[in-house]
């Protein structure tokens, strides 16, 4: 969170962005869809509450998911049960699907907002476009699909959608790279 936050400061940005509160609604939002309630808290837990745009997404993932300091234990053994009930219906490739999406989405958060200031302004709407494919919306997506009367075919068929945009956000990512790199060298 610090490094997100000294990289929107050292770019212009000064304190919070929209992208890095995406960026952390993001990380908070993969660890609770893969079950890791505890390090979802900890993340809100450890963000400084200074920071006012930050504490207003502390607030709604708060608010939304019942999560950080102050849960309580029947809070916590009703979200243990909706995530027992959830994987009971969903084979193993659909799960490693879920962490791939997590991984590759955090990773283009990461390069994007690094190489913020040195992409093109083309490169920046992209970046910036893209990282509203996040991960929440993935697993909110497949969370509706989980009654009987939806197939696993079918949520198999969604989670191979986004595992193609995330695709699309590691190739930007990359290009991005590729870009900061030609431009350093251009500049010596």
């Amino acid at each position: 969170m610090k490094m997100w936050k000294d990289a929107g400061e050292e770019n212009g940005r000064k304190g919070s962005s929209m992208t890095e509160n995406n960026g952390v609604r993001r990380m908070y939002r993969a660890m609770l869809a893969l079950g890791d309630y505890e390090y979802a808290a900890d993340i809100l837990d450890k963000i400084p509450r200074d920071d006012i745009h930050v504490c207003s997404v502390v607030q709604a993932c708060q608010a939304a998911y019942g999560t950080g300091k102050g849960k309580g234990k029947k809070k916590k053994r009703k979200l243990g049960r909706m995530w027992h009930v959830f994987t009971d219906g969903l084979v193993n490739d659909i799960l490693l699907s879920f962490q791939l999406l997590a991984l590759s989405l955090t990773y283009h958060f990461w390069v994007a907002t690094i190489l913020w200031s040195e992409a093109t302004e083309t490169a920046q709407v992209m970046s910036y476009q893209l990282c509203q494919a996040d991960v929440g919306n993935c697993f909110l997506i497949l969370l509706m699909g989980t009654s009987p009367a939806n197939s696993i075919s079918r949520r198999k068929e969604r989670v191979q959608d986004w595992l193609l945009k995330s695709e699309t956000l590691l190739m930007l990512a990359e290009g991005c790279k590729d870009l900061a790199k030609r431009r350093r060298l251009a500049s010596a």
